[in-house]
């Protein structure tokens, strides 16, 4: 499909072509995209950009900017090759089967958004800055981490190593962020071996 009925197709207007890469100041939305890649690539979007409920192999021909938000839910993403280099608003990757997001750090972005994927530990997550949601997560139902702040301490803790969890540094983690131990074991133990 060329450029232009693609364009067509997902109701982009209002956009030029340089290098071969779509260039819009609108939003665009490819929502339930039944393709594993993006038939073709974009340069600069300057709204949001939306992939989610697809069935991308790759994320090669993402933009290289969005001004505005980046979806990409529910894709069943495993890695994340060829992510933009800045993204305006939030980065949402939630319900996909991440294991590392480490890449994360590539992008000029303040606000991640990695519920219900599968980190099992926080250290693909050093060299993040800004706020963050990893709810749902196998180390994200250790704590409600909302910041870097408290996930460089959970780090330096070392809470985690491999799959064994250190129950005591856990509740030390929890004392130092002024929160009480509340911690149900059995969401967690199918995760980790305890140690306590």
């Amino acid at each position: 499909m060329s450029i232009e009925d693609f364009c067509k197709v997902f109701n982009i207007h209002n956009y030029t072509v340089s290098d071969g890469l779509i260039n819009t100041e609108d939003t665009v939305n490819l929502w339930q995209l039944d393709e594993d890649k993006i038939p073709h690539g974009f340069g600069t979007v300057g709204g949001l950009f939306e992939i989610s409920f697809s069935n991308l192999k790759t994320l090669k021909g993402l933009p290289e900017v969005v001004g505005g938000n980046l979806y990409l839910v529910n894709c069943s993403l495993e890695e994340l090759d060829y992510l933009p280099k800045r993204v305006g608003g939030i980065i949402d990757l939630s319900f996909n089967k991440l294991t590392d997001v480490s890449k994360l750090k590539e992008v000029d972005c303040k606000m991640f958004k990695l519920n219900d994927n599968n980190l099992t530990d926080l250290y693909s997550l050093k060299g993040l800055e800004g706020t963050i949601r990893i709810d749902s997560n196998p180390a994200g139902n250790l704590y409600q981490f909302r910041t870097m702040d408290e996930v460089n301490t959970f780090n330096m803790l070392k809470i985690i190593k491999g799959n064994v969890l250190d129950l005591k540094r856990l509740k030390y983690f929890y004392s130092l962020m002024d929160h009480s131990f509340n911690l149900a074991i059995e969401k967690i133990d199918k995760f980790y071996t305890i140690k306590e």
